[in-house]
């Protein structure tokens, strides 16, 4: 959620944003509405039998990625592919400024 705050932020405090300035906010917020919500899939009231084999059998699909320490690894994942995004995004406005020059 603070990838989306910090896009949110910059957007908000731009005298007037250019379309440049949304593309490469506009991704942040939603990766990181996206890693918020992948944070609420978390929450929840199911029941973990721990006399099963599996106790995760029949649970939430996220309670699987905490039990193998992935979820870190994912908001890092999203956070690497905004960043590029962003960073191509920047290069290809420059060099198509540039060109038109």
């Amino acid at each position: 959620m603070a990838l989306a705050l910090a896009a949110a932020r910059s957007v908000l405090l731009a005298a007037r944003p250019k379309a440049y300035h949304l593309s490469v906010h506009l991704p942040m917020i939603l990766a990181g509405v996206g890693i918020g919500l992948l944070g609420l899939l978390d929450i929840g009231s199911q029941v973990i039998n721990v006399m099963q084999e599996d106790e995760l059998t029949g649970t939430n699909p996220m309670f699987k990625l905490l039990a193998i320490k992935m979820p870190l690894l994912l908001v890092a994942a999203v956070y690497v592919g905004v960043y590029h995004a962003s960073a191509a995004s920047l290069s290809c406005n420059q060099a198509r400024r540039e060109q038109s020059s």
